[in-house]
């Protein structure tokens, strides 16, 4: 589950909820972030692991997924 926040100048005027999330929600407005019950991002802050190696691993899968692999990184 995830909460964006619409507090922003780009979040009004708001007429269409699901539309504005589809054309104006950017990555900067996710407040929070639950996975199976647990809190991954907060105050749109990351709070479990590292965000450096979050990107890494990221970037890893990326590349995986470009040259014809599954992406697989593992943890």
């Amino acid at each position: 589950m995830i909460a964006v926040s619409v507090g922003g100048p780009h979040g009004h005027p708001l007429y269409d909820p699901v539309s504005h999330r589809v054309y104006a929600t950017s990555a900067a407005d996710v407040d929070l972030v639950l996975v199976a019950g647990r809190i991954l991002v907060r105050d749109g802050r990351l709070r479990i692991g590292r965000p450096a190696t979050a990107l890494a691993q990221a970037r890893a899968m990326a590349e995986g997924i470009r040259s014809g692999g599954e992406g697989d990184v593992a943890p």
